[in-house]
């Protein structure tokens, strides 16, 4: 007798997939939106600022004329309401389209950034998995990112020997379940290790793996 089986994902998953992500420029209804989100752009340039401040620093003289009092009116009214808001909107501007870029990151994509930007602060960070990530591969090249072979209980003890030398490895197992067989190295060096030389050595060793069902990858790539 044959039996055939057919993955049917949840209909959420699809209800999830075809929403687009959510943006800035989304938040804007009816019409009174969309010219707040105009005028925010506009208004929110350092082009603007430079505009603002030069109008500002033309009726300095008549402020300092005036005394002390309509200095500090000047300063307030004018310069810090005028120039400030822009530089203000700026960042607003800038954070907000950081926003509708993480918005269109997957999960993954948003940590691969992450790793790939610390990389580039750190030039000791480097990173170990059984299949090298061709994003990072292709950025930092073979000598950071290395394809090690399929022995996790060896990356994870070369991943140790490194982090007590100065470096600061990211060893990647990819499914959760093969940790186990570096368990000994997990739980009885890498744990402990930090300790066992009373705290006057430091180990820092980022683990990354993948977990869940849902890939159709069998039961020993399923683990959660």
């Amino acid at each position: 007798m044959r039996i055939s089986y057919e993955h049917e994902p949840h209909p959420q998953i699809a209800a999830r997939k075809a929403l687009k992500p959510p943006k800035t420029a989304d938040q804007a209804v009816g019409i009174n939106g969309r010219i707040g989100l105009t005028l925010t752009a506009i208004v929110g340039t350092m082009w603007c600022a430079y505009a603002f401040a030069l109008l500002a620093l033309a009726v300095l003289p008549q402020a300092v004329g005036g005394g002390v009092l309509t200095l500090v009116q000047w300063l307030s009214q004018t310069f810090i309401q005028l120039v400030m808001l822009s530089v203000i909107m700026v960042g607003q501007n800038l954070m907000g389209r950081a926003a509708d870029k993480r918005a269109e990151l997957t999960y993954n994509d948003a940590a691969l950034e992450a790793i790939a930007e610390e990389m580039r602060r750190d030039p000791k960070i480097f990173y170990m998995s059984t299949a090298a990530l061709p994003p990072l591969l292709k950025e930092f090249g073979p000598q950071r990112v290395r394809a090690t072979p399929i022995t996790e209980a060896a990356l994870t003890g070369m991943a140790i020997g490194a982090a007590g030398c100065g470096f600061r490895p990211i060893v990647d197992w990819r499914q959760v379940t093969f940790c186990f067989v570096a368990m000994d190295q997990i739980v009885n060096q890498a744990a402990k290790i930090h300790y066992m030389f009373g705290g006057q050595v430091q180990f820092p060793i980022l683990f990354r793996a993948s977990v869940g069902g849902g890939g159709l990858v069998a039961a020993q790539h399923s683990q959660s």
